[in-house]
């Protein structure tokens, strides 16, 4: 391509030469209007020129939106209003460089953020564990606080307890003391007045006996008192005038010493015995000893429960089981409440609770159980003796009549050829047959 003048290049480009001329500057190359333009100096200007013309990419989108309102008008009538919208809306494509440099800003600060987040997070944590540390070496501190104070309040309290229970024993002393006391001063003034009393009631019955004593000699003087018995019974009296003749024989009270004679049909025999009581109680004020009637009872109750060994089945009834403890079925049913059990006296317990109760009133129980002899037997059997095998004992159980004809004339012919054939032989106890086995 041949070289063009700069007025012919601004002919083509239909622009002055001294527009085309500063063009030429500003693409860097100094031109004057006669001066001749090469062909890359051309194209060098075009891209210079397009360059500076050449701006971001730019994409712009209208729209145009109508509507009508209805407005409301004096007279109840409406107005309508039309209404256009109007949006512009342009996208500008950014240069590449630019959104190159613009996401490497974007990204430094989001990593500058990040940074910032991490320190500002390691600091709260670190500023988070010094302030756990302190708060965990105040609370330390407090609670061996608060535990002294608490071992001094407890000590404190358990020395006022221990002077508290010193001080209250030593009331308890006074006060048992004083209770033992005050009974036994009660007992020593119940005994004396029980004393008085028992010797006024014996003074006025020796006065009373005294006065029936002369009324009874006046009316009836042939009668000794001797005749005076509390039984029928002739023995019985024999037994009572030889008593009273042994207290009465060194007295030198003129008593008739004849024999007691059997009364028949006595009618004051009641009133004789309350006289006769009388009068001994009389001789014992006195000073003289009377033995005891031959037919006084002699049972005392015993000072202390007795315990015994009561044998308990597998079922027992509460009536047996207190006859076996020797005590009113009351008392083992009242027992049987305490624990928690509500029976009858006719009620069958088991073994178990029979227990509790004869335990619980203070006896020893064995227990028994149905089988218990032969488990002893069975228990007995196993010696550890080596067993030996021997022949088997069969036991044939038929009548007379059926024997005789069908198997002992056999049994006899082969094992006693010379036995008798027409009875039972008396020395046969028992035999041992030898049976072959397959």
């Amino acid at each position: 391509m041949t070289d063009v003048t700069i007025k012919t290049l601004a002919a083509e480009r239909q622009t002055s030469v001294e527009r085309l001329v500063q063009q030429f500057a500003d693409a860097g190359i100094r031109k004057s209007a006669d001066d001749s333009v090469s062909a890359q100096e051309k194209q060098t200007l075009i891209d210079h020129l397009n360059q500076k013309n050449s701006g971001p990419d730019k994409l712009t989108l209208q729209r145009k939106t109508r509507s009508t309102l209805n407005i409301p008008g004096t007279g109840g009538k409406s107005k309508s209003v039309q209404i256009e919208v109007r949006k512009k809306r342009t996208f500008v494509k950014r240069d590449p460089q630019e959104a190159e440099r613009l996401a490497a800003e974007e990204q430094a600060q989001r990593e500058a953020e990040e940074q910032a987040r991490r320190e500002a997070e390691e600091s709260a944590k670190r500023e988070a564990q010094q302030k756990a540390e302190r708060e965990a070496a105040e609370q330390a501190k407090r609670e061996a606080a608060e535990q002294a104070k608490r071992e001094a309040a407890e000590k404190d309290k358990v020395s006022n307890q221990q002077d508290d229970m010193t001080k209250n024993a030593q009331a308890e002393k006074a006060r048992r003391e004083q209770e033992a006391a005050e009974l036994k001063r009660k007992a020593e003034e119940e005994a004396r007045r029980k004393l008085e009393e028992e010797a006024r009631r014996v003074a006025e019955e020796a006065r009373r006996m005294a006065e029936e004593n002369k009324w009874t000699d006046n009316a009836e003087p042939t009668e000794d008192s001797s005749d005076y018995h509390v039984t029928t019974s002739q023995h019985a009296r024999q037994a009572e005038d030889e008593s009273d003749r042994e207290v009465e024989g060194g007295r030198g009270r003129g008593r008739n010493a004849k024999a007691a004679r059997p009364k028949k049909g006595n009618k004051h025999a009641e009133s004789k015995a309350d006289r006769e009581e009388a009068r001994a109680a009389v001789r014992g004020g006195k000073g003289g000893k009377r033995k005891g009637s031959s037919l006084q009872q002699g049972f005392q109750k015993p000072a202390q429960a007795v315990n015994r060994d009561v044998v308990i089945g597998e079922t027992i009834t509460v009536g047996e089981l207190a006859n076996k403890m020797a005590v009113k079925g009351s008392q083992v049913i009242k027992a049987m409440m305490k624990l928690g059990a509500m029976a009858t006296i006719n009620q069958v317990i088991d073994q178990e609770t029979a227990q509790l109760v004869a335990e619980e009133m203070g006896h020893k129980v064995i227990l028994r159980r149905e089988n218990e002899l032969e488990e002893a037997v069975m228990s007995d059997r196993d010696t550890g003796a080596a067993a030996e095998p021997r022949a088997p004992v069969v036991t044939i159980m038929v009548t007379l009549t059926t024997v005789k004809p069908l198997c002992w004339t056999t049994f006899v012919q082969r094992k006693w050829p010379l036995a008798k054939r027409a009875a039972l032989p008396s020395t046969l106890v028992h035999t041992t047959l030898k049976l072959k086995t397959a």
